[in-house]
């Protein structure tokens, strides 16, 4: 049996894509375009803060910026053993890390840095 014929006309076939077109030159990397020569990376000055007595004695300095201080309290986790076993996120607080972590008993080390501002005095 044949189809009955539909009023409606066929879309044309597509082309297939031209192989012979011309690819465009790669550009420069590395700031090596028009001869300028690249600038060199400066490094970046964290601002140090006066620590409390608290947070003093977890990271063993009396001043020290943000990224210091969170790889200091990371020392000091992993020499007195403070992860959780079984979920190395959650860190169970010593005595003298409660009183930096605001008396908690368990932090997660995401929640961490909440706990840091109250400790910072001014700048040094």
């Amino acid at each position: 049996m044949s189809q009955p014929r539909s009023p409606f006309k066929k879309a044309p076939k597509k082309k297939a894509a031209v192989a012979s077109k011309a690819k465009k030159p790669a550009k420069a990397k590395n700031g090596d375009d028009d001869g300028k020569p690249k600038k060199p990376k400066k490094p970046i000055n964290h601002p140090k803060f006066k620590l409390s007595a608290d947070l003093a004695v977890v990271t063993g300095t009396q001043s020290d910026s943000r990224p210091g201080i969170t790889k200091a309290l990371w020392v000091y986790i992993r020499a007195n053993n403070l992860q959780k076993p079984e979920n190395k996120q959650i860190i169970i607080c010593d005595d003298n890390f409660k009183k930096v972590m605001g008396g908690e008993t368990e932090v997660t080390m995401f929640s961490m840095s909440k706990f840091i501002g109250a400790h910072l005095g001014d700048r040094v």
